[in-house]
């Protein structure tokens, strides 16, 4: 997979969000079943996971999600929200695992910035303190987090040691 021409795009499995959209709807129901019993919790349930749906219907919208590579750096979209990170900011990648209750239940690729980078001080120590990571991706994108982080590692080594003109020849 190294031998990706660039820029490439890469986008979240349909099967993941349509695993959210099941999920979510099946404890929507719940909670309806909760209200129409008299229970609070019901509330509180429909509300929620009437939310995650929601967000799990955004997802299957084009250009709502995304990670393009290329040899400027990533560009990662999630919910219609872009950032953008260069290459010469990235320290290195690495997969961490969200846990709950102590069992691993996700793996994410997770983004240490270089030494230089200065944005979001707060934000990457807490990052750091959770994850072991100054920040992270919001998704694997169809592959598994140890696949993206060589991926990405692979196009952070090539594009750092040789780094594309910022204005093509011709344009100066």
């Amino acid at each position: 997979m190294d031998d990706l021409a660039t820029p490439f795009t890469l986008y979240p499995s349909k099967k993941k969000i349509g695993l959210l959209f099941l999920g979510s709807a099946v404890f929507v129901a719940g909670g309806v079943f909760l209200i129409y019993r008299g229970e609070t919790a019901g509330w509180y349930c429909t509300v929620f996971f009437g939310l995650c749906l929601v967000i799990s219907l955004l997802q299957l919208f084009p250009g709502s999600s995304s990670l393009t590579v290329d040899e400027h750096g990533i560009e990662f979209c999630a919910l219609f929200r872009k950032s953008r990170i260069d290459w010469a900011d990235i320290g290195g990648f690495g997969v961490y695992s969200i846990r709950n209750h102590g069992i691993a239940v996700s793996r994410m690729v997770g983004i240490n910035f270089a030494e230089h980078y200065s944005k979001m001080k707060a934000g990457r120590a807490t990052s750091r303190a959770l994850t072991g990571f100054d920040g992270g991706l919001p998704d694997t994108y169809g592959l598994k987090a140890e696949d993206l982080a060589l991926l990405l590692s692979s196009y952070n080594e090539r594009f750092k040691a040789n780094p594309p003109n910022q204005t093509p020849f011709f344009e100066r």
